[in-house]
């Protein structure tokens, strides 16, 4: 089979590889599509310690893919059946990014439903399958903030996940604000149905308080009425504007990772506010991923700007790193 294998910087090879063989306990999956993730493009641009990937491994995790093969001590699977693969529960811990997506098929070892191995509606198309992934992530970014109908919700960042999450939030009956630095994606936003705030073209705090009001402070002084930050950016300033905004209850929810460290103000005592982390994401989160997808209430699955062969994966990486593409998919079967 064909399968494209990390080296390294700017360095993806499709090689010739065996096959897994699927053992009774397995099922053997053909991939049909497979998304390219952040921590794809900063293993490609920066390096594998990066983004989880190692040299020398297959690499994909946000996949679309048709049972191939079934075990013989599996239950509830069939041969043609499309299915999503979770990453993080079929690969050992650590290595959910070396699932293999980029490659012509993927073993699911002890395969269970709804554990490593889901099944799919026949109305989702094979993009739509392949954002499952992605998408989780982003709706449990506001999932584990608790967000509700009447919540005043801010996101950072315009990139997949903070769409994803805006998307999640607006089917919800939220219009949240997105916080972004340029006008880049305003249009796509807008169509979204969000807010968009430019900060380098307004101050943010005047900008919540005209769209969401003002309230006072754990201590009595006035700021803008926020209940929940979902930081799908790793900007730097974050935590400060958090703690500059927060009340009792207000959260920040960290979705996005970064490479340096960033300082959590001392006066976050004085807010009461809370920090949490969101990481992956829960069957409860894909539920309401392919629930949202299956409705088509909104068009996120417009976030789809690239596809790209196998034989391409290098220049789908490049495109995925720039500035020309939101989410890039690699077409496999």
């Amino acid at each position: 089979m064909k399968a494209a294998i990390y080296y390294g910087v700017k360095d993806i090879r499709v090689e010739e590889v065996p096959t897994p063989e699927c053992g009774p306990n397995d099922v053997l999956v053909k991939i049909i599509k497979c998304g390219i993730c952040g921590s794809d493009t900063g293993s490609y641009m920066i390096g594998g310690h990066i983004g989880g990937n190692a040299p020398g491994k297959g690499i994909g995790h946000e996949v679309c893919g048709r049972v191939a093969e079934v075990g013989e001590n599996v239950e509830g699977f069939q041969p043609g059946e499309r299915v999503w693969i979770h990453p993080i529960t079929s690969m050992p811990l650590g290595h959910s990014d070396m699932l293999g997506g980029f490659g012509e098929y993927v073993l699911v070892p002890n395969a269970k439903e709804r554990f490593n191995l889901f099944h799919v509606p026949d109305e989702l198309t094979d993009d739509e399958v392949a954002l499952i992934e992605p998408f989780g992530v982003g709706v449990r970014g506001k999932n584990r903030a608790g967000a509700k109908p009447g919540s005043k919700v801010l996101v950072y960042g315009a990139g997949p996940i903070g769409l994803f999450c805006m998307a999640g939030l607006v089917t919800q009956g939220i219009t949240p604000i997105a916080v972004v630095r340029s006008n880049k994606r305003r249009e796509f936003l807008e169509k979204l149905g969000v807010i968009v705030c430019n900060t380098s073209e307004v101050n943010l705090h005047e900008f919540v308080k005209e769209h969401f009001g003002e309230t006072k402070a754990r201590i009595g002084y006035p700021i803008p009425d926020m209940d929940i930050m979902v930081d799908c950016a790793g900007a730097p300033q974050i935590p400060d504007e958090f703690v500059k905004m927060a009340h009792p209850g207000s959260k920040l929810s960290v979705v996005a990772t970064t490479r340096e460290p960033r300082e959590i103000p001392s006066r976050l005592m004085s807010t009461e506010g809370e920090i949490i982390g969101s990481c992956s994401y829960s069957n409860e989160d894909l539920d309401e991923v392919i629930k949202i997808l299956s409705e088509r209430k909104t068009c996120i699955t417009d976030v789809i700007t690239h596809h790209f062969k196998l034989d391409d994966i290098n220049e789908a990486m490049l495109t995925a790193a720039g500035r020309d593409g939101m989410k890039v998919i690699v077409d496999i079967e």
